[in-house]
């Protein structure tokens, strides 16, 4: 009797034969080497080819998962990094803007200091010249850059050596008016436009001089 290559149940076989058959899906193929049912590797081609299509079609989506993802970390990072940066900058203005007006603060308190040592109109020459040009601000304190005055009255003090001019005469009494203003009027303060030199004005009647001058200022 010859034998089937492939039968649905194995009891359709003696049972002395049924060795020889080997169970593949839900029938059995007769087990001989070297052969092979085509059905049954069509199927497994199918099977196989089923698998293969499923792990593409996952590892697919993965790639896709995996680019969103990284692509929504490097947005947030670049945002992250850009508001880090943008931080970074105002701290960095606001630091100067305090040091601004500290070293402001610091000059202007100095020279208010010293005021009474020089004429008003040397004032804004001194400060622009000597103070902010050669000294630094350290914790809130004037500190000559190179250690040539102990003091900024120091300083002031050199600086007007050459420029006798720029030192208010004065007296035990108080300040002393100065003779050359001694009985001029408003008319000798105007440039040849007619318009009064306000700077010359206020030399003139700096630390109480030449009242007179005041008043026919106040009713100029």
């Amino acid at each position: 009797m010859a034998l089937k290559t492939k039968i649905t149940n194995i009891t359709d076989v003696d049972e002395s034969l049924q060795g020889l058959y080997k169970q593949s899906g839900d029938s059995y193929v007769l087990d001989i080497e070297g052969t092979n049912n085509k059905e049954d590797l069509a199927k497994e081609a199918r099977e196989a080819q089923a698998r293969a299509d499923k792990l593409q079609s996952d590892l697919e989506i993965a790639t896709r998962t995996n680019l969103e993802l990284k692509s929504k970390q490097e947005g947030k990072s670049k945002t992250l990094t850009a508001r880090v940066e943008e931080l970074s900058e105002q701290l960095e203005a606001q630091k100067a803007a305090a040091n601004a007006a500290t070293e402001d603060s610091t000059f202007s308190g100095t020279m208010n200091g010293l005021s009474n040592k020089i004429k008003p109109r040397f004032l804004s020459i001194f400060e622009e010249t000597e103070l902010r040009k050669n000294w630094n601000v350290k914790e809130g304190k004037l500190v000559h850059k190179d250690g040539t005055y102990g003091t900024p009255e120091e300083h002031l003090t050199a600086w007007t050596k050459d420029i006798p001019e720029a030192v208010p005469t004065s007296t035990g009494g108080g300040v002393q008016e100065d003779e050359d203003d001694h009985g001029k009027t408003l008319d000798n303060f105007k440039d040849d436009t007619g318009n009064l030199d306000y700077a010359a004005l206020e030399d003139a009647t700096s630390d109480g001089k030449n009242p007179h001058l005041l008043e026919a200022l106040s009713e100029y």
